[in-house]
């Protein structure tokens, strides 16, 4: 199961074509550090470098690059070990390849390869999502307060447009409460 791309549907294949490579496969980074659209393009970049890599897929939102790999074209020498399985071999790419990337300034772990619901890389999506969410909650907050200070001002001046309104009202203009409110702002959440 997992993402295995090749012919065969298991972790185990054939011994010829252990030793002679294995196919294509696709491995799942969690890339950590990128911020905007020039760190995607230079993941990616360095991932398309290596000699393993066929294409590489960055995603800034959910911070993960999707690699497809050639096992043929693999270089290292514990690569062309036979008796390794195809699950040893794809974990081995995978680790080379999010050191390269950590080495690239980009700190990078390998998911857990050939089981999406479980371990160690549904952990790291499970705790991405809580960071996310956090800072959601925390950007939400931001706003209303935000909307609240802009609703202040914004009944204040108000006051000066329509002539009968409360005499508190021309309070929200004066000197006093524009400061208390940029206190606040720069103070506050």
């Amino acid at each position: 199961g997992g993402f295995h791309i090749g012919n065969s549907g298991s972790d185990a294949m054939k011994k010829d074509e252990v030793e002679g490579g294995g196919g294509e496969e696709v491995i799942l980074l969690d890339v950590r550090g990128m911020m905007c659209g020039g760190c995607v393009a230079s993941v990616k970049k360095i991932l398309e470098k290596q000699a393993e890599v066929v294409c590489a897929n960055v995603n800034l939102s959910n911070e993960t690059a999707l690699v497809r790999v050639d096992l043929h074209s693999a270089s290292t020498e514990t690569l062309k070990t036979p008796l390794r399985s195809l699950g040893d071999r794809v974990r081995h790419i995978g680790e080379a390849l999010a050191e390269v990337l950590s080495a690239g300034g980009f700190e990078s772990t390998m998911r857990e390869w050939g089981n999406t619901g479980q371990g160690k890389g549904a952990e790291a999506a499970r705790a991405k999502r809580e960071e996310r969410l956090e800072k959601l909650r925390d950007s939400t907050g931001r706003l209303l307060v935000a909307w609240a200070l802009a609703g202040v001002c914004m009944v204040g001046h108000l006051s000066h447009l329509v002539p009968n309104l409360p005499t508190w009202l021309h309070a929200l203009c004066g000197v006093r409460a524009h400061a208390t409110l940029s206190v606040f702002a720069l103070l506050g959440p």
